[in-house]
């Protein structure tokens, strides 16, 4: 497995422990892990859980920003962008942070008006 794979040993992890590692990884990652699971073990649990994380992010490359670049874009975007932001952190609340690696789980971005997004928050 490549040195740079989003989740450490993970061909050596069950499926509950896999699933936990999946909140805070980015689209692109989740996409990683999908192609290699389905061309190495193929187990349902691991692939179901990637399915329900799966979605289109608000803006491309959005789960690569920090909560200050995320900021600065919502002011630039319509009310309906605003509403899909929140629906993707809401969706994924439960992510844990992941030190020192950009595009993971952080605090979520402030919206306009002083709302947090909430991710990192679980």
């Amino acid at each position: 497995m490549r040195k740079t794979f989003p989740v450490p040993s993970f061909s050596r992890l069950g499926v509950t422990e896999i699933q936990q590692c999946l909140y805070g990884l980015s689209q692109r990652e989740l996409m990683l892990i999908e192609d290699y699971e389905r061309a190495h073990a193929g187990r349902p649990g691991v692939l179901n859980a990637i399915q329900r994380l799966r979605e289109a992010e608000p803006w491309a490359d959005y789960t690569t920003m920090d909560p200050e670049r995320i900021k600065i874009h919502l002011h630039n975007v319509s009310a309906d962008v605003v509403r899909r932001v929140l629906e993707y952190e809401r969706h994924h609340r439960r992510c844990r942070p992941r030190r020192g690696r950009p595009g993971h789980a952080r605090s979520g971005p402030v919206l306009p008006g002083g709302a947090e997004a909430g991710v990192g928050s679980g």
